[in-house]
């Protein structure tokens, strides 16, 4: 895609962690190899597996915001509230910066009885945080994964491509809203 740059993960990655246990300063070892790679790019966005593990406390530590995405499945919602508190912790002791820019409900299934309880749960008890734009489950999108291929070069037209393009609008509208506050 034009103007965007891509660095995948490897298996060296598994490595990483094994790695940085026995690092003085280890939180930061992303953050420190990060921030000159990253000064010409407007976003630098780092995808992070569902575990509170050193690689993801590396991330928060380099990052300025946090966008978390969580099924609207009840295991999710739980693991969500241990997240949160894991960011805090990691606010208030490595990086002072780390905001939670917002929650992106993902793989939702509106079909059924359980999605709809579990997206409604999260708009009550975060209700200035869940994202309006919501990310269908569809199988479209494990295609594309599959492929090695965006879902917008797979499948643009797709109700997730839609809801990832509204995502995105959202975003940009949040951050244009805040640096006009400034």
């Amino acid at each position: 895609m034009p103007g965007v740059s891509i660095i995948p993960a490897t298996d060296q990655l598994a490595n990483l962690e094994t790695q940085l246990v026995s690092r003085l300063n280890r939180e930061r070892t992303l953050r420190r190899v990060l921030r000159p790679l990253a000064e010409p790019f407007s976003f630098v966005l780092v995808d992070c597996p569902p575990a509170l593990n050193l690689l993801t406390m590396n991330a928060l530590t380099a990052a300025d915001e946090v966008l978390i995405p969580v099924t609207s499945e009840f295991l999710a919602l739980q693991a969500l509230q241990d997240f949160l508190a894991t960011a805090e912790e990691v606010r208030r002791e490595l990086n002072e910066r780390l905001k939670i820019t917002g929650i992106l409900v993902t793989q939702h299934q509106a079909n059924t009885g359980h999605g709809r309880g579990i997206l409604d749960a999260l708009r009550q008890t975060f209700p200035d945080q869940i994202f309006q734009s919501v990310i269908p489950y569809s199988v479209g999108a494990k295609d594309s994964v599959a492929a090695a291929q965006s879902i917008f070069s797979y499948d643009p037209k797709s109700t997730v491509a839609e809801a990832y393009r509204g995502l995105a609008h959202e975003l940009i509208n949040n951050h244009a809203a805040q640096a006009s506050q400034f």
